[in-house]
């Protein structure tokens, strides 16, 4: 209403309408004039360590992880009672008279130190303030879009209950409590003692069971380092980056602290209203500080001597993420920004640790895995260059080094990437074609020459065997490295079968002796994609969750023909060479495993498929799983409905659908 009094304090409800609260117990005059009741009126208290600093020469902190995150709860607790007597005497002296001024000193209870709100202030970030930022420079000037990539195409459900969340409170998300406790005039020695006594009085003894708890944003932390990190990473261990940069940063970084939120919110298919909140707000609010961070980092780029970690992590949370909430997400503009800050570390490499350089190595290389699943989804250059601009060598002699992240090589990762990028390529060029002309022509030529190299480093590719006399060294490592390995032959043979379907003359050329009548270009590519179900089926569906889906969307999109022509053993892809003579077997000489079957139906493959990608439907990607198996549908439906075998491409199949997400 106009010239209403705006309500700084009252309960929630009116609050979140706007009206003054005339703080009535138990309930409110406004929220008994609309028969509601009324949820009272204290105030939440959040968490934060963001502005406190530990000594050196003190005591050390605390043992784990776990032990900090109950310190965290028992503090929450033990303050409730003694905060809400401090802001419900704050009200009496407002509702006095005392409106005039704006701030109240009122003495701390006697367990809790005094602390100003005024240095904490910038920490405070209502949802709805987090729209109005500022892109004043390059690096950053696309990011305060990031929540909506695809406005066009966006679910009107989805978005408007996003923005209902966010219109219907102003509740910010704060990293400290938010009772409005005046700063008592101590000096600043006394001040460092008293934040960093009543940070460490809280941690319990060693021995000490951990107690529930009950703060949504501590939950969620939890739940990420519990849950969510383990299925993001398909090799997941204590030396895991990821996990082990985000537990020594999660508390100091703001970022990072609701980058973690966001992430493990969206993992939850039933949110309670509490988890619908951040899992709404959180994502913006996270936005808003990674631009901060980017503005100070790009303005004194020439000063950068150590690697934006918690920056780093921060983007890759929220770029695979995202599309849990809204499979529309594809997370483009948090990767831009990744490959903007790797390329400034690697420009001021001479001035990073040892360590550091190591880092940058690794957070590169995740970003190719990141850019080749989205390289079956987007065409745009820009957005897979770090994938584009790395160039395989030759029959190559790869080391299969097991990576701490993606699990599977990232040079096998890398050449499915950019197999994919080219097949989606040539794809977009005959789907705008109107007429052939020379230009196309010529860049189809072009394609064909790519693909034929891609085909022959794919070819000398060879993935020791975990089972085999000759690899020794990779025996007795788990059952976790044999389905790795078993998941970079897959990944190998799904590049291979994505090149065949693409250009089929490969196939013609690599095998002229074995297309007859019986056998064709169409039925040989499936014949390979039942093969490379059978190796699929040796992976538990339990394991490398995040990998799975990319490569059930790989294999189904090869299982076209209803029957096909069988042969006895496994078919063979030759690499004649005049220095290279040697046979690289489709199983790469992979003894066959007991939990391995045997697909000489198309159709038994296809439930396979259907069946392995609904035991996905439960975990984070629920979303995603979703829209995969529609695609797959449509696809197989295309591919039963077509008049001229292998005239139907997958790809042409996925863009006109839009059935578009990150697979992986």
């Amino acid at each position: 209403m106009k010239g209403q009094a705006k309500s700084r304090t009252g309960c929630q409800a009116c609050k979140s309408k706007r009206l003054k609260c005339d703080e009535t117990r138990p309930s409110c005059r406004n929220c008994l004039a609309r028969n509601l009741s009324c949820p009272g009126y204290q105030q939440t208290l959040k968490w934060s360590t963001k502005h406190e600093r530990r000594k050196k020469d003190s005591c050390s902190g605390p043992p784990g992880f776990d032990q900090l995150i109950s310190a965290a709860s028992v503090s929450i607790q033990d303050r409730r009672r003694s905060d809400a007597e401090i802001i419900q005497l704050q009200n009496t002296r407002r509702l006095s008279g005392s409106s005039g001024s704006s701030r109240q000193t009122v003495n701390p209870p006697p367990t809790a130190p005094s602390t100003s709100t005024s240095a904490h202030s910038d920490s405070i970030i209502p949802c709805k303030e987090v729209g109005r930022i500022e892109h004043t420079i390059n690096p950053t000037s696309n990011l305060d879009q990031l929540p909506d990539e695809h406005p066009q195409r966006r679910p009107k459900s989805i978005a408007s209950k996003v923005e209902s969340d966010l219109a219907a409170t102003e509740m910010p998300l704060v990293l400290q409590p938010q009772n409005t406790i005046s700063r008592a005039p101590v000096d600043t020695e006394n001040r460092k003692k008293a934040i960093y006594k009543r940070r460490t009085s809280h941690f319990p003894p060693a021995g000490t069971p951990m107690t529930t708890i009950s703060e949504p944003s501590s939950f969620l932390i939890e739940l990420w380092f519990k849950s969510v990190c383990g299925s993001w990473a398909a090799y997941d261990s204590p030396t895991n980056p990821f996990r082990r940069l985000g537990s020594s940063l999660w508390g100091s970084s703001r970022p990072l602290f609701y980058s973690l939120q966001s992430m493990a919110a969206a993992s939850i298919t039933r949110r309670q209203p509490q988890i619908q909140e951040i899992a709404a707000s959180a994502p913006r609010i996270a936005t808003e500080a990674i631009i901060h961070e980017l503005k100070a980092l790009f303005d004194s780029p020439n000063s950068v001597t150590t690697v934006p970690h918690a920056l780093i992590i921060s983007l890759f949370c929220l770029s695979s993420s995202l599309c849990w909430m809204d499979h529309k997400q594809l997370g483009l503009q948090y990767l831009r920004h990744v490959r903007v800050i790797l390329a400034l570390c690697e420009m001021r490499s001479e001035h990073l640790s040892k360590q550091d350089q190591n880092l940058v190595a690794f957070f590169k290389e995740c970003l190719i895995y990141e850019e080749s699943v989205r390289s079956i989804v987007t065409s745009a250059r820009e957005d897979i260059s770090t994938l584009t601009e790395w160039t395989p060598a030759t029959y190559p002699l790869y080391d299969f080094v097991l990576h701490p992240w993606t699990g599977v090589p990232p040079k096998i990762i890398a050449l499915f990437g950019k197999s994919m990028s080219l097949c989606r390529r040539s794809r977009d060029t005959w789907r705008s074609c109107i007429a052939p002309t020379y230009e196309v022509m010529w860049q189809t030529m072009l394609d064909i020459n790519e693909a034929q190299t891609l085909e022959e480093t794919l070819l000398s590719v060879q993935v020791p065997s975990l089972i085999s006399d000759k690899a020794d060294i990779y025996t007795n490592k788990g059952q976790i490295n044999l389905d790795l390995h078993h998941a970079a032959e897959v990944f190998r043979l799904c590049s291979l079968l994505q090149l065949y379907q693409t250009f089929p003359d490969l196939v013609s050329r690599r095998l002229p002796e074995r297309i007859d009548g019986t056998t064709t270009k169409v039925t040989w590519s499936t014949s390979l994609a039942l093969h490379i179900v059978g190796l699929l089926s040796s992976i538990p569906a339990g394991s490398i969750r995040c990998l799975q889906p990319l490569l059930c969307l790989s294999i189904g999109s090869g299982l076209r023909c209803k029957t096909v022509c069988t042969e006895e053993s496994a078919p063979k892809l030759e690499l004649m060479d005049s220095e290279r003579t040697e046979v690289v077997e489709e199983d790469c000489s992979y003894a066959r495993d007991s939990t391995q079957q045997r697909f000489v139906d198309v159709g038994f493959a296809r439930e396979f498929i259907i069946d392995r990608l609904k035991g996905f439907g439960n975990g984070p990607a629920a979303r995603p799983i979703v829209v995969l198996r529609e695609l797959l549908q449509a696809v197989w439906s295309h591919y039963d409905s077509e008049t001229i075998p292998g005239s139907v491409h997958w790809l042409d199949v996925m863009a006109d659908l839009e059935y578009e997400t990150v697979f992986g």
